[in-house]
């Protein structure tokens, strides 16, 4: 999986169980306190709308909540049904050399390859970005990572099926620039 992200200029930083543990840690505190935020809810609710079918995640395609622990995944409340999960998550750092627009995009087009190899070996992925979400936190360099600056937060399992989220008419598609 490292091979992937670092084709892109990306590392992508295994931790390790007690790393694992700090980090879920950090998403529950940043989870709970951007519940609080009321403006970051409305966006996040206009993004993972029930009806969403171009712009956005319908509620389907969220997969089902943890039987045990809510921070081994992201909540955004519209999730149906509950299974199983690993006990101790295996979850990756995706870091770039700096947080300027390259290294965004360096940050975007990593987790294409990466998904990619995933899918092709049965993983599932899902993003535990809440403590990047917040400012304070974002800008701060935890000394797991000494790589980079955090980008995403990644966890990867086996998990059951979730339906694929819509994708755009290829008539909207650009084909050619004029």
């Amino acid at each position: 999986m490292r091979s992937p992200a670092s084709r892109e200029g990306a590392h992508l930083l295994p931790l390790d169980r007690r790393g694992a543990a700090e980090t879920l840690d950090y998403a529950a505190m940043a989870e709970d306190e951007l519940a609080r935020d009321h403006d970051y809810q409305a966006e996040l609710a206009a993004w993972t709308m029930p009806g969403a079918r171009f712009d956005g995640l319908p509620g389907y395609v969220q997969g089902p909540r943890p039987l045990k622990d809510s921070a081994a995944t992201r909540d955004f409340g519209r999730r149906a049904g509950k299974a199983p999960f690993e006990r101790h998550p295996h979850l990756a750092v995706l870091t770039t050399p700096g947080d300027r627009p390259l290294d965004w995009l360096r940050a975007g087009q990593a987790p294409q390859r990466l998904l990619l190899v995933a899918t092709e070996h049965g993983l599932s992925a899902a993003f535990l970005n809440q403590p990047l979400d917040l400012r304070d936190m974002r800008h701060r360099r935890d000394p797991h990572h000494r790589r980079g600056h955090p980008q995403m937060i990644i966890r990867f399992g086996y998990g059951p099926y979730v339906a694929r989220p819509p994708r755009r008419p290829a008539t909207e598609l650009e084909t050619h620039h004029a």
